[in-house]
């Protein structure tokens, strides 16, 4: 019993210390499948976007839509890889020229407190798109 108070001062201070780390992200991911670029648990500047809206601005994208393909259409496949590898260029590049170190979908990243927000960046990635056709 003799070391029972410093077994209660080893356990706080280990409490102490966790709840010190765990505090020391402003952001919690809540969903790691709607991360497209960067490290979730390694980060300190992150941004979330709409991928329904980014992917209805990317030409392959649209053609898929227009043309009413299915999955059994080999050309399908050849549209959403091009299109997949136009987002994966966007998401990049928006991150390249902002420095953000974590982009994922709306509401995959939340802040730990209501006065910080995660920048919605949906906005930077149609003009990305539209940066990429000009080229």
């Amino acid at each position: 019993m003799k070391n029972a108070p410093i077994a209660t001062l080893c356990l706080f201070s280990l409490s102490f210390f966790c709840v010190t780390l765990a505090g020391s992200s402003k952001y919690e991911v809540v969903n790691k499948n709607g991360i497209y670029y960067g490290n979730y648990s390694d980060f300190s500047r992150p941004a979330c976007l709409s991928l329904k809206k980014v992917f209805y601005e990317i030409p392959e994208y649209r053609k898929i839509l227009k043309k009413g393909l299915t999955r059994e259409d080999p050309h399908y496949w050849l549209l959403l890889n091009a299109a997949n590898e136009v987002f994966r260029n966007v998401v990049n590049g928006v991150a390249a020229e902002n420095k953000y170190d974590l982009i994922g979908e709306q509401d995959s990243i939340r802040p730990e407190s209501e006065k910080d927000s995660v920048p919605d960046v949906t906005h930077l990635a149609l003009l990305y798109i539209r940066k990429l056709r000009e080229k």
